[in-house]
């Protein structure tokens, strides 16, 4: 079995995952953007969209009703996991302002080593959060648990997470510019594209009842992706 999760397998797989159910993913991201209308919603709401993904490659043959179900299991969670990264994110960044303009002052290479390291500690963990709602939906409770597999899977996977955490910035930045685009199929799509990158990586680790219920599909759809070219988008029938 191999040891290591290409970001290439993951975009190629996200993208055929959501050409298959490009109907349902689309009223999926619909449905994202009218509840998000209240703003307080957009943690359990975007965590009904990981579910629903989750879902399908999960086998679970719950159409939209995955969604739904995600929001009512995982909002509570998924927006106590935003509460933290919101307080951690401001403590990184009073203290990035902290060493650039104040400890800058006195010593600018303290400063800017200081503003450095909280920089990059922010990011990370803005990074981290990418995993954290994929293995919430994957082992739904358990918070020891899910902390330490999205560390994890982050340290097995540091470049992975990297071009995940740039390509979700970039289709976000694309639906909110096309405007379109953030009702139809960014949120969904960039939602995709972690949690099939975490169940890829889970499936390396055996021995949970969890991962072994889906091991076998995943594989298969896996295989099914291998094989598909461009032509597949005009004959999928062929």
């Amino acid at each position: 079995m191999k040891k290591r999760v290409s970001f290439k397998t993951v975009l190629s797989g996200s993208l055929w995952l959501w050409y298959d159910h490009m109907g349902s993913m689309a009223l999926v991201n619909m449905l994202w953007f009218l509840f998000c209308i209240p703003i307080v919603t957009m943690p359990a709401v975007t965590a009904g969209v990981f579910a629903y993904v989750h879902s399908l490659l999960a086998g679970r043959d719950e159409g939209i009703g995955a969604f739904f179900l995600g929001i009512r299991d995982l909002g509570a969670r998924a927006t106590l996991i935003c509460a933290c990264l919101v307080f951690l994110g401001f403590v990184c960044g009073a203290n990035v302002a902290f060493y650039l303009f104040i400890v800058s002052d006195k010593s600018p290479v303290i400063g800017m080593v200081g503003a450095g390291i909280f920089f990059w500690v922010g990011l990370i963990l803005s990074s981290l959060c990418l995993y954290l709602f994929p293995v919430l939906c994957h082992f739904k409770r358990g918070w020891k648990r899910i902390v330490k597999v999205s560390f994890l899977l982050a340290v097995a996977h540091p470049f992975l997470l990297i071009w995940l955490f740039f390509t979700f910035l970039c289709l976000i930045i694309v639906g909110i510019v096309s405007g379109i685009g953030l009702l139809l199929f960014s949120v969904s799509l960039a939602c995709t594209c972690p949690t099939v990158a975490v169940v890829a990586g889970l499936i390396l680790y055996q021995g949970t009842e969890e991962t072994d219920l889906i091991t076998v599909r995943f594989q298969s759809m896996e295989e099914d992706w291998k094989r598909r070219g461009i032509a597949y988008i005009v004959k999928p029938w062929g």
